[in-house]
């Protein structure tokens, strides 16, 4: 994510940098052209060298400005994309690639005098890619982000219901507890109160017991 930040931008400054162009710009000179022998060789912005696409090397335009190269001896045209800096040798403008030389017909002579004119530029797509993907980082990260939120709620959740659920079986063992005490204590109450009253009545039963035993004695 912060690798696509940098880049975008770097693309950026650049773009700021270098000079703007008009639809209008025209220019002209000797092209050469690079073949196979640089074939997956990194390209001065970054990508693979494709001798099969229509790409060219500049010192002076922009990368991702596209040009119509036109080879002035036989009329005939092609449209690349700078995405590489040369030529190396004076008195070139352009390097193209192996496609765009054979589709304007210079790969027997090597070098031809064309003329050159920008016909727009894909600079701010590329920039627009970046933010698209930049963008797109940003939301499976939020997305992870909530996910992990819920995840973290749900296991506050069971969490809670745990703590609950041992709360309540404390309470429940608690007031059983509670209702056995009463219970023993109602049995040790009622049992208490069978013995006072056999005590009475055993008492009572033998102050009539007395009492007989004085009345016979006096008759």
């Amino acid at each position: 994510m912060y690798r696509a930040i940098l880049t975008a931008l770097a693309v950026a400054i650049l773009a700021a940098l270098q000079p703007a162009l008009s639809s209008s710009a025209r220019a002209g000179g000797l092209a050469s052209f690079y073949g196979n022998d640089f074939a997956g060789r990194p390209t001065a912005n970054g990508e693979t060298f494709n001798p099969g696409a229509l790409t060219a090397a500049s010192l002076s335009l922009p990368f991702g400005t596209i040009v119509r190269v036109t080879n002035r001896r036989n009329g005939r045209s092609v449209d690349v994309r700078i995405n590489d800096r040369g030529p190396y040798v004076g008195g070139r403008v352009i390097d193209l690639s192996l496609a765009a030389a054979s589709a304007i017909g210079m790969i027997n002579s090597g070098v031809a005098s064309v003329d050159i004119e920008v016909i727009g530029s894909r600079g701010g797509t590329q920039v627009a890619s970046l933010a698209r993907r930049h963008h797109r980082a940003a939301v499976e990260v939020a997305a992870r982000s909530t996910r992990h939120h819920h995840a973290a709620i749900q296991v506050a959740s069971a969490r809670a219901s745990s703590r609950q659920i041992a709360l309540g079986m404390s309470h429940h063992r608690r007031g059983h507890g509670q209702t056995q005490l009463a219970s023993v204590k109602l049995r040790h109450h009622h049992t208490r109160t069978t013995i006072a009253t056999g005590d009475q009545t055993n008492a009572e039963g033998f102050t009539a017991d007395g009492a007989d035993s004085n009345s016979d004695t006096s008759n």
